[in-house]
């Protein structure tokens, strides 16, 4: 039997890069959390409809370089 695997979901809407970066580096410490994602809305889908949303592929390659995990297995 296979063991559960735990990961972490950021919205990348209403939100700072900063902020997110930070949720995505800390739970780069943390060795029970395998994955991470986020969505690919290119407009927020709560909120402020005029907020700030990121898209999601360029978000995902941008916390990929800088978390731990794509550094090492990236290089």
């Amino acid at each position: 039997m296979s063991q559960p695997s735990f990961g972490i979901m950021t919205a990348p809407m209403q939100v700072d890069y900063h902020d997110v970066l930070r949720v995505w580096r800390e739970a780069d410490a943390i060795p029970e959390i395998e994955h991470a994602w986020l969505f690919d809305h290119l407009m927020p889908i709560g909120g402020d409809p005029d907020g700030p949303t990121y898209e999601g592929w360029t978000l995902l390659s941008a916390l990929a370089a800088q978390t731990d995990d794509c550094a090492s297995a990236c290089s």
